[in-house]
């Protein structure tokens, strides 16, 4: 989070204002990139597992009527 701007919310989210180039000098690349697709990876595996299997097929005209 970044604070203080004039247009929009005072507070937004800023990329460039949190990774300045003093901070990605003190944090691996390499590292802070594995912790990233842990993150991401943990997210999608949980959505994924909570997807329905009758989702990923079309219904027939009359499945759809029943329902």
């Amino acid at each position: 989070m970044a604070d203080g701007y004039k247009k929009g919310l005072r507070k937004q989210v800023s990329k460039r204002d949190v990774f300045t180039k003093k901070v990605l000098l003190r944090v691996p690349q390499d590292e802070l990139r594995k912790v990233a697709n842990k993150v991401v990876n943990d997210w999608a595996g949980e959505q994924i597992k909570g997807k329905s299997k009758r989702c990923n097929r079309a219904l027939t005209v009359v499945e759809s009527k029943v329902a």
